[in-house]
């Protein structure tokens, strides 16, 4: 009974030392300087060759504090041939994360390694100008090879603000853009 606590302990210890550094996630970062009740809107579009599937999440801001913050997302999609709406999904973002082996802390919130092009370029959606920066990526689905491109804004919650996905082989384009984008005006905001 002592070797498997003395094991234990032994485990616990090395475990927490050696957890790496730890650094800020882009994601808490780019919500935490928001209003509570900002709510953001991703809509998905999959254009295949049998039919369209649109789908959508509202992300809303309800906490933040100094080490995570609280957003409820609601889900809607079309693809039973009606429109369904999920119950809303609490979802907790911590603001810090160990870094993983081989990853260095000035590539977090970049475009990955396996980005074939990058460039920026500022798009028209959810009514507003959005300075983003965009990567394209090649892959592969069990339906064969895939091209995608992703856009990503900092000024965004969230950050992601597009992607095209094609899967040439099956003839399917997944469009997934941010259409909405508000935020509640606060007590300093308002006229007097």
């Amino acid at each position: 009974m002592h070797r498997l606590a003395f094991a234990a302990l032994f485990l616990l210890m090395s475990c927490s030392t050696t957890q790496g550094e730890e650094v800020e996630f882009p994601t808490y970062t780019s919500w935490a300087s928001r209003p509570i009740g900002t709510t953001v809107t991703i809509r998905s579009k999959s254009v295949g060759p049998v039919r369209t599937v649109t789908s959508s999440i509202t992300s809303k801001l309800l906490e933040v504090g100094p080490e995570k913050l609280v957003i409820e997302n609601v889900r809607t999609s079309d693809a039973t041939g009606e429109t369904q709406t999920s119950y809303p999904e609490r979802l907790e973002i911590r603001r810090k994360f160990p870094l993983f082996p081989g990853v260095k802390k000035e590539d977090i919130g970049k475009p990955p390694k396996t980005a074939i092009a990058t460039g920026t370029e500022v798009l028209d959606l959810a009514g507003r100008k959005i300075n983003a920066f965009w990567y394209d990526e090649k892959g592969s689905v069990e339906a064969g090879p895939t091209e995608s491109r992703t856009w990503l804004s900092n000024d965004v919650p969230g950050r992601m603000v597009k992607s095209v996905i094609k899967v040439p082989i099956a003839n399917l384009t997944i469009t997934r853009e941010l259409v909405e984008f508000t935020e509640p005006k606060t007590e300093e905001s308002k006229p007097k």
